[in-house]
């Protein structure tokens, strides 16, 4: 599946409800999410934390030192999870994101109707 610089595509895998799906949160990082809607949705974002994460390994050196490197990989895997997360249009997945990152949901007079 080729990812265009800051896009998000999701695609379905199987009739089964899995779906897999690709996130970019730079030139250089991608990463493809893997999940179900019926899984259980702590699982699902643990497993998009754990997908990001890796995706968003930096050297050392080019990010200029330690606290840098872990600065621009958290930035990174949040925006890789964030994407991802809506992406997938699962409500309950979404809230969870909502309250692990402390954002509060659009108000549903507010919200973008798509």
């Amino acid at each position: 599946m080729s990812v265009i610089s800051q896009a998000i595509t999701l695609v379905s895998a199987a009739t089964v409800l899995a779906f897999a799906g690709s996130a970019s949160a730079g030139p250089n990082v991608t990463a493809d999410f893997d999940y179900s809607s019926s899984a259980p949705v702590i699982d699902t974002y643990a497993r998009f934390e754990e997908t990001a994460r890796a995706a968003c390994k930096l050297d050392r050196i080019k990010a200029g030192g330690i606290a840098m490197k872990r600065k621009m990989e958290d930035r990174c895997a949040a925006d890789l999870v964030a994407k991802a997360v809506a992406e997938t249009r699962i409500p309950a997945l979404m809230a969870y994101h909502d309250r692990k990152t402390g954002k509060t949901p659009a108000l549903p007079q507010y919200a973008e109707v798509r």
